[in-house]
């Protein structure tokens, strides 16, 4: 269980370093928020608040699963709970079929880069997020179809 907590110690430092990333890109975005530009239109405006609104999910989401490893690893029966859940065979297999791990980090850089290329182009940003929630919608698909095959 001590490599587990390790691995639960190193995913938390990559959420923060994603938290700090994100942070960063929301002070950017409300800073730009507030200059003066002839070309405001609402789509601009809906932009910048999905964008913020956005990382702001992200910093959410990423803060509830650091906490979720600081308790699991305090308390040993969460963490062998949470060892077991990461390591059901069965769930190993749909993950594994439905192309679960490669299509949520692709889908992940695909949003952040979306998200940046909004402060420069909407165009590009609908499109890339648009991307990414298409193959988030597939990632879906995929694990219900693999959960009820399997």
């Amino acid at each position: 269980m001590e490599k587990y907590k390790m691995v639960l110690k190193k995913r938390a430092i990559i959420l923060v370093v994603l938290i700090i990333f994100a942070t960063g890109l929301g002070v950017f975005g409300i800073t730009n928020m507030f200059e003066v530009e002839s070309k405001d239109t609402f789509s601009n405006g809906a932009l910048a608040g999905f964008q913020t609104g956005l990382l702001f999910a992200i910093i959410v989401l990423s803060i509830g699963i650091i906490f979720r490893y600081i308790v699991a690893i305090k308390d040993n029966t969460k963490l062998k709970k949470l060892y077991n859940i990461e390591n059901d065979e069965r769930r190993k297999a749909i993950k594994e079929k439905s192309g679960a791990n490669v299509i949520i980090f692709s889908s992940t850089i695909i949003i952040f880069a979306g998200i940046i290329s909004g402060y420069f182009d909407e165009i590009v940003f609908f499109s890339l997020i648009g991307c990414a929630l298409f193959l988030l919608t597939v990632s879906v698909f995929l694990k219900l179809y693999y959960s009820k095959k399997y």
